[in-house]
């Protein structure tokens, strides 16, 4: 189960903080959530920030500089920084997007990613999901999308 939505195929694992070596995709999930929640809050108030307020970030362009998506042509998305709530979106010339949502309920994160992969001549969805758990452990989750 991911996101709430039921895919065939999804693998699940629960680990304790530190062992994020031992899981490559894990590692590579966190890394893309923090350097995007870190070039939002670098892009606060600048001149790609969309709002005014301090610690609200909305973007929406082409070719932000410096996004971490190197291929994106085109990247939207808001960062609240007072609630952690982001959300992320960025687009390549040839079509594949990808999607980034962090979430944070009474103190635990969860981050979703959604993106598409191309193989065998066309695009094929794929989800992650990894949810910090009230007991210190943590869930990643994976699956491709079949609809």
């Amino acid at each position: 189960m991911l996101n709430g939505i039921a895919y065939p195929g999804t693998q699940s694992l629960t680990y304790r903080r530190g062992e994020e070596s031992k899981y490559p995709k894990v590692g590579s999930l966190q890394g893309r959530a923090a350097r995007v929640e870190d070039f939002f809050r670098s892009s606060d108030n600048t001149e790609i920030d969309l709002d005014p307020r301090p610690g609200v970030i909305y973007i929406s362009g082409p070719v932000v500089p410096g996004f971490v998506e190197n291929r994106a042509e085109f990247v939207s998305g808001k960062f609240d920084q007072a609630s952690g709530s982001l959300s992320a979106k960025a687009a390549t010339k040839e079509g594949a997007q990808a999607r980034i949502v962090i979430e944070k309920q009474k103190g635990l994160k969860t981050i979703f990613f959604e993106s598409d992969a191309f193989i065998n001549s066309s695009f094929l969805g794929s989800i992650s999901s990894l949810s910090e758990n009230p007991d210190g452990t943590l869930t990643f989750a994976s699956a491709f999308k079949t609809d």
